[in-house]
């Protein structure tokens, strides 16, 4: 069956960072020079009628080989950082869901991935759910998916690379 609508959402990778974790809550200030490039994450969201998939909600983790049903809501599975975000943000009520997510980047390789994986999740979440974020929002979004709900240590800048692309000079006086 055809989807109802498609969502592409896409975010670079950071290739290279100069002042890195001086962006750190331990850090109270710093300055990063910072490299985004078009090595991106991309996501793709289908939107179906209810009932028309074999769950309401599917992940297609590409980079993993790995496609399995979710219920939206329940303990994370096998990506809690694509969980977490879909927690985050949440998905329309009368539709199912299929979120197929892939990185020209490899899954650990030290350049943002995870940041640009999340800002890519995030912006098209948020393009089928109400109200809508700012760039900066989603940077801020993405960090605390890292920080706050997986308990992982990060600057800011990987995730301000992915939202904002680009060359960027970004100074952070306090957290």
């Amino acid at each position: 069956m055809q989807p109802l609508a498609l969502i592409n959402s896409s975010a670079p990778t950071r290739i290279f960072d100069n002042g890195g974790w001086t962006d750190t809550w331990f850090a109270g200030h710093g300055r990063v020079f910072q490299v985004a490039i078009n090595m991106r994450s991309r996501v793709q969201i289908a939107l179906y009628p209810e009932k028309t998939l074999d769950g309401r909600l599917v992940i297609q983790a590409v980079n993993y080989g790995d496609t399995y049903i979710r219920s939206p809501g329940s303990p994370w599975q096998n990506h809690p950082l694509i969980e977490a975000a879909i927690d985050r943000i949440g998905l329309p009520e009368d539709r199912d869901v299929c979120i197929n997510l892939r990185s020209e980047a490899p899954p650990g390789a030290s350049i943002g991935t995870s940041a640009s994986i999340s800002v890519a999740l995030l912006g098209a979440l948020d393009l089928i759910t109400p109200g809508r974020l700012t760039p900066g929002q989603i940077a801020r979004l993405a960090h605390q998916l890292e920080t706050e709900d997986l308990g992982g240590q990060s600057g800011i800048q990987d995730q301000a690379a992915a939202a904002f692309g680009g060359i960027n000079l970004i100074e952070m006086d306090s957290f």
